[in-house]
């Protein structure tokens, strides 16, 4: 707005001025470019899963429990999402995973990838263990069916933070 004054025989007008006047009716300068969305809210009365640690946490040893979660970087690309899966005891990263898309398989390729790697170093993660993979509330529709099933059904159960 203020360039157009000035190109319209109104030099001396100050911005601020032109700022504060155009907030006072309730205007607003024109915005060049898109907004980015990132977060998407959930619809309303939708039922959220139950915070299973209580937001505890610590856990006495390893592969007691492993929190995850994924988020995203902006690259010159676009955006790349990353999952991980920290064991609460060692405070270690046990599994990670990198996608442009943000789905299921994007999700639990990060908990095969933890399951793997505790398996590899001695460190196996033993059957109906609590930290075996549980159905993701991000990603409606993850229900530990891929990979052959390997997950039991009674470990496979919705939680979230806050």
């Amino acid at each position: 707005m203020t360039v157009w004054l000035a190109r319209n025989r109104f030099p001396g007008v100050s911005q601020h001025t032109v700022d504060r006047l155009m907030r006072l009716l309730g205007m607003r300068g024109l915005v060049r470019g898109r907004q980015v969305r990132t977060t998407v809210p959930a619809p309303h009365g939708a039922r959220r899963a139950t915070d299973l640690l209580q937001r505890c946490f610590t856990a006495p040893r390893p592969n007691h429990a492993w929190v995850t979660d994924f988020t995203y970087v902006a690259t010159s690309a676009g955006f790349v999402y990353v999952a991980f899966a920290i064991d609460l005891c060692s405070r270690a990263v046990v599994g990670w995973s990198a996608a442009t898309v943000k789905d299921t398989a994007f999700v639990e390729a990060c908990l095969a990838m933890a399951l793997w790697r505790r398996q590899h170093t001695c460190r196996p993660v033993p059957a109906g263990s609590s930290t075996t993979p549980r159905r993701s509330s991000a990603c409606p529709g993850s229900d530990g069916t891929r990979f052959g099933g390997r997950w039991p059904r009674t470990a496979r159960r919705p939680t979230r933070g806050r």
